[in-house]
This record gives C-alpha cells, sequence and structure tokens, in this order.
C-alpha cells in the first residue's frame, strides 16, 4: 500500500511513478526523492488525472 501512495504523489507533482527508482542513487537518492514527495502539487489537471483536493 505504501507503494501505491508514494506512486500517486509521484504523479501528482507531475513525475512519473519511475522517479522512485531514484531512491537507489548513493548518498543523495533518498533526499532528491524527500524533495520530490514534499513538492507542491500541480495546481492544474495533469495527464495522470484532476489534482486532488
Amino acid at each position: 500500500m505504501l507503494l501505491s501512495v508514494l506512486i500517486r504523489r509521484m504523479h501528482d507533482t507531475g513525475r512519473y511513478g519511475f522517479a522512485l527508482l531514484i531512491v537507489a542513487l548513493p548518498y543523495g537518492g533518498p533526499f532528491i526523492l524527500l524533495y520530490f514527495l514534499l513538492a507542491d502539487s500541480q495546481p492544474e489537471t495533469n495527464i495522470f488525472g484532476d489534482p486532488p483536493t
């Protein structure tokens, strides 16, 4: 279930779910992923659907 939540969050920020693989990079990968997850959602509709309310 955690994986599906992370993928949904990545979609909300306009990135693909495969961006979660960045965590495999040594040293900086988890920090980059944390930045992606804390970024604001896109206010407009993206290719994955309407923004969450």
